[in-house]
């Protein structure tokens, strides 16, 4: 089925026909854009939380907000914000 698309035996039809349904179902689809939504959310703070770790190690290791901004390719205003709120917390 993945070299060619087609379904070519019962199995592989079943489950053609069964996501055939499915796709027409407006209460599935709307389920699955509804989770899509909420893993695309749960990824992007992932990031956020990725970055900030970053940014927190680089200023434990005495780079300026400048350098942060110029080493991962950020907006200076983002790092600094990020220190004001370490720093907020202290």
């Amino acid at each position: 089925y993945i070299m060619t698309g087609k379904a070519e035996n019962s199995l592989t039809q079943r489950i053609e026909e069964a996501v055939v349904k499915g796709r027409k179902n407006e209460i599935w689809r709307t389920q699955y854009m509804k989770e899509w939504v909420i893993i695309q959310d749960a990824k992007e703070e992932g990031r956020e939380e990725g970055r900030e770790e970053i940014i927190i190690n680089m200023f434990k290791k005495h780079k300026t907000a400048e350098e942060i901004a110029d080493l991962c390719g950020l907006q200076l205003e983002e790092v600094k914000n990020i220190q004001n709120r370490i720093l907020s917390n202290v």
